[in-house]
């Protein structure tokens, strides 16, 4: 009983997961359903919707399949109705409500061989192939319904179908189909010529869902040759494919799968707690013929440990569903497992009635494994109640029904062995081809690998070329232009230099010579000669240093600043103080910071000179870990700086301090003198 049972539930899980559902593309689809206008698209996407649903929400599915129903109709989409019918018959049978669910898809069934007659289609093999989806859903109904042979005779119908467009996914599915209308009816062998002609299929288009599927059937061979530990592993890996698909109905099934194994090896903590949680998902998700069954094993539990008003409990409310969804087959078994229960309670009037209720049942839907345990289970209670000639004829059917069904599975058993052959042997060479591709990978793998590596290190030498070669350019063009600063300041001094103190001399000799001459006119025009050319000779003096890159030191400064300070300060008879550092300083500038510190300091100290009336002067310069200061006091007059009406050489000093990025302040008091501080940063 446990045997068949099992059979029934991964039969059931095979007909329903050819196509599984996608969180990712239900994403999608209700993101483009947001944008979409009403019309033959929206259709479209609505049955979409209503077929990625129909496993794992068939309450929803059902919502879409009649949102598409009632726009196709309204658009007069013929496509789109036929559509949408068939994902109403998918979501209704997947509830177990087969009498609507065939309805929905005998009308699509009907509009698309009208397409195929009455239309022109681009691509008609799209519209046979949801035509053999209706072939194919009519025939699960009938296998649900117990009606065998128009079951078998559908999925051929649909098989044909699907080899005739070459729907690879489709034609693996009418061969599990097909095989599970075969194994129902006892004939092993063609049950296992189907299954290991949709293996290689699934696994060629890598069907995940279907795989697993497979994973349970093989695990169920493994089960009925009592190879326990063999058929857990594959129950487990299904389980572990489901898992990873969030196919709560996959993983339903193979927890219910594992139960079974559990159930047969007398474990019935784990095997209740196994059937418990597959019941909790199916309940979860509306899945009633698969609750009917967790119903049925949890009774047939309870009667394992003799708590046989628990039992009854589970059986009826298996019963229940089962007649609700028309499943034949369910109802048969369930009438037995009641009986037996009745039998064990000693109601020997009511274990009667239900055994001889599931004996007519089980012939008249031809369930050949069914009649054999509903035989032994009368011959049982004959023997109970001492009724001995009665169980003896009761047990010669059992012995003939037996022995008749172990002639398939002898045959069974044959082509067992033959598919573990086969299997061994495709598991040998997919290992082998695995390893050829892991070989050709790691290959590809090292090769990137070098490629990137030699990028890499081609890139850093490349980086460290570029970078070599910007700070040759770099010291070239500052060796350029040192010997350029060089030369200038030499041709300045050779010629313009040397002019200008010509002309100086000359005019001073001039003046010396007409000193006691008359001519008042001539002497000032000389003095003024005199006066300019010293004037620019001071200055081309000055623009001669700052130029000579021999001058960037701040030492070559320092002794600039003292030189002219000194000249300057004693011509004036102003005592002064030098407070620069007394250390030798290493410390280069650029020429625009020397040029503009020193010519800052050169006005202050002129200024000073000219117009303090100071006896006494202090010049410092100090540095710090960021900057230079410098600092020019006296103990002068002072002045107002409102009352100052020419201001050049105030902002000159300003404007050399921006220009360098230093902050100057003058302080100045009227009667006590000035103080005028600047900072710039050490640049060096």
């Amino acid at each position: 009983m446990k045997i068949i049972l099992c059979i029934l539930i991964s039969a059931f899980f095979y007909q329903n997961t050819s196509y599984s559902q996608s969180p990712v593309v239900i994403d999608s689809l209700f993101s483009i359903l947001k944008l979409q206008k009403e019309d033959t698209s929206q259709v479209n996407t609505l049955c979409a919707l209503a077929f990625q649903l129909r496993n794992s929400d068939p309450d929803t599915s059902i919502y879409f399949g009649n949102k598409a129903l009632k726009l196709a109709s309204h658009l007069k989409y013929k496509m789109g109705i036929a559509g949408a019918q068939l994902q109403l018959g998918n979501a209704l049978m997947n509830q177990g409500k087969y009498i609507d669910a065939l309805k929905y898809n005998n009308n699509a069934q009907h509009i698309y061989e009208q397409l195929l007659i009455t239309e022109e289609f681009k691509n008609k093999d799209l519209v046979k192939k949801q035509k053999a989806r209706t072939y194919n859903n009519i025939g699960i109904i009938h296998w649900y319904q117990g009606n065998y042979p128009v079951a078998l005779q559908n999925h051929l119908t649909a098989l044909g179908i699907r080899k005739e467009i070459n729907d690879k996914m489709g034609i693996a599915a009418s061969y599990n189909n097909i095989g599970l209308v075969f194994s129902d009816l006892g004939n092993y062998s063609a049950a296992i010529e189907n299954y290991i002609a949709a293996l290689p299929i699934h696994e060629e288009i890598k069907d995940k869902p279907s795989i697993a599927a497979t994973y349970i059937n093989i695990g169920n061979i493994y089960r009925n040759m009592e190879r326990y530990s063999e058929a857990l592993k594959n129950y487990n890996d299904a389980l572990q494919i489901n898992e990873s698909l969030k196919d709560n109905k996959g993983v339903a099934y193979s927890i219910f799968s594992i139960g079974t194994i559990n159930d047969d090896l007398g474990n019935n903590a784990e095997a209740m707690q196994n059937y418990k949680a597959a019941l909790k998902i199916r309940e979860e998700i509306g899945d009633n013929y698969g609750i009917a069954q967790c119903y049925n094993n949890i009774g047939l539990i309870y009667s394992h440990q003799k708590n046989y008003s628990l039992s009854l409990e589970n059986l009826f409310a298996s019963l229940k569903i089962k007649e609700d969804i028309g499943d034949n087959e369910g109802i048969a078994e369930a009438y037995n497992n009641i009986g037996n229960i009745y039998r064990f309670q000693k109601n020997y009037k009511k274990a009667s009635q239900y055994l001889n209720k599931s004996l007519l049942l089980s012939n008249e839907i031809g369930s050949l494994e069914n009649i054999k345990l509903v035989y032994l289970s009368l011959a049982t209670l004959d023997s109970t109640q001492g009724n001995f000639n009665k169980s003896l004829e009761y047990y010669k059917l059992y012995i003939i029904m037996r022995d008749s069904l172990a002639n398939n599975k002898i045959t069974e058993k044959i082509t067992q062995q033959q598919l573990q052959y086969e299997f061994d042997k495709k598991e040998t060479i997919a290992k082998s081809e695995q390893q050829k591709k892991d070989a050709i990978v790691q290959q590809q793998l090292q090769n990137q690998k070098i490629i990137r590596n030699s990028f890499i290190v081609g890139s850093a030498l490349l980086l460290l070329l570029i970078i070599v070669l910007i700070n040759r350019n770099k010291l070239k063009r500052t060796v350029e232009m040192e010997q350029m600063r060089s030369r200038l300041s030499r041709d300045l001094h050779d010629d313009i230099g040397s002019t200008l103190s010509s002309i100086n001399i000359l005019s001073r000799t001039a003046q010396n010579n007409i000193q006691h001459s008359v001519d008042q006119k001539t002497k000032e025009s000389l003095e003024k000669i005199n006066e300019r050319s010293q004037r620019l000779l001071d200055n081309m003096s000055d623009i001669i240093w700052n130029i000579n890159p021999g001058n960037d030191t701040i030492e070559e400064v320092m002794s600039r600043m003292r030189e002219y300070a000194t000249t300057i300060l004693e011509a004036k008879n102003i005592d002064y103080t030098f407070n620069f550092p007394k250390e030798k300083m290493d410390c280069k500038l650029t020429m625009e910071v020397k040029n503009n510190l020193y010519l800052i300091f050169k006005e202050a100290v002129n200024n000073l000179s000219k117009y303090s009336g100071a006896s006494n002067a202090t010049l410092s310069l100090t540095f710090d870990e960021k900057n230079i200061h410098l600092k020019i006091e006296d103990n002068g007059n002072g002045f107002n700086e409102q009352e100052i009406k020419h201001r050049g050489g105030l902002s000159n000093m300003q404007h050399r301090a921006e220009e360098i990025k230093g902050v100057i302040t003058i302080n100045s008091v009227v009667e006590k003198g000035t103080v005028i501080d600047l900072s710039l940063p050490r640049y060096c």
